[in-house]
């Protein structure tokens, strides 16, 4: 299921990168912007489960262990995000490094 997620991802990178060949510069650059606030939106996703998972483990660890399972959602739910379609960073990167250099060559 990963693998499928991962191919997804690498399609549609590939289609967009398409769709910006030969466009203007604020194009590209508009898009680059795009592409900081999806990192950000990932960025905040993984720490809010991770913060989710710690705030589980002291709790199970200090009240009750039926807190455990907030570690468990945090982590399921992030992992349900990545096959959704949240890219990692260096997806992200990848495409940005691509789309510099065709900003370096457009009008």
């Amino acid at each position: 299921m990963l693998l499928e997620a991962r191919r997804r991802i690498r399609r549609q990178t590939v289609a967009s990168l398409t769709r910006f060949r030969g466009l203007p510069r604020w194009a590209i650059e508009n898009r680059l912007a795009k592409l900081d606030r999806e990192w950000s939106r990932g960025r905040d996703v993984k720490t809010g489960a991770a913060c989710a998972a710690l705030a589980g483990l002291a709790l199970a660890t200090l009240l009750d262990a039926r807190w455990m399972l907030l570690p468990a959602a945090a982590v399921a739910a992030a992992l349900w995000l990545r096959h959704s379609g949240l890219r990692a960073r260096f997806e992200i990167e990848a495409e940005r490094r691509v789309l510099h250099a065709m900003r370096r060559t457009a009008a």
